[in-house]
């Protein structure tokens, strides 16, 4: 799908038929269903719009990342909206086999422990390792796991462990993790929409967004 404010008539037909090309490439080829649209209006209402429309279950979405200077980006702010989960994937991703999946997590009560379903079923089916990864600072120490028989009721047929890191810089501290241990893909559990807990204002959410090395899978 595409989205774009302002496209002519004849534009949308040259980039449907760039698009159904993609499909014929990709997807055709591996005998995956697959619908494609050229919509005008905002990027983000767009998307949001189409999901409840196609009931979508993942939003997949590109980013370039920051140049240093801005704040937020598209997909930073679709992240805060969309409640569902989403795929972010880096600007010259190359292919990549999905071996190790990091999950990063703090000490506090999961909100929706059932999210955790979809970590389940990313590493069951390309048959990944889980890293939980909890980054410890002066400030915060994690004195204890709340969370050990939920991460065992849904993570108990994987291979999983958990890695407490110090770091006074979480997201540097993640992305230490990520380059050490050779991640795929980080996935994480944002509070935007909670409704057992004070929703979060989603800050970490959106730095990572901005400066992702990997696919990060944000569930919410």
């Amino acid at each position: 799908m595409i989205g774009k404010k302002n496209i002519s008539e004849e534009d949308q037909k040259i980039q449907l038929k760039k698009l159904q090309e993609l499909k014929s490439e990709y997807f055709n080829k591996a005998h995956v269903n697959c619908d494609v649209f050229v919509k005008t209006g905002d990027l983000n209402q767009v998307i949001l719009d189409t999901k409840e429309t196609q009931e979508v279950d993942l939003i997949v979405m590109g980013t370039s990342g920051s140049t240093g200077k801005e704040d937020s980006s598209n997909t930073s702010e679709l992240l805060a909206k969309a409640d569902c989960p989403v795929l972010v994937i880096p600007k010259n991703t190359a292919e990549f086999q999905l071996k190790n999946i990091a999950l990063a997590i703090d000490d506090k009560e999961f909100d929706d422990a059932s999210h955790l379903g979809i970590i389940h079923d990313f590493a069951r089916w390309f048959d990944a390792k889980v890293h939980l990864l909890t980054i410890e600072n002066e400030d915060s120490p994690v004195k204890a796991n709340k969370n050990s028989e939920t991460l065992e009721y849904y993570l108990d047929t994987l291979d999983y462990r958990h890695s407490f890191e110090k770091n006074m810089d979480i997201e540097k501290g993640i992305n230490d993790y990520i380059i050490q241990k050779d991640i795929d893909i980080l996935a994480i559990m944002p509070r935007n929409h909670a409704k057992k807990s004070e929703p979060s204002e989603g800050r970490l959410t959106k730095v990572l967004a901005l400066n992702c090395i990997k696919p990060l899978l944000v569930i919410d």
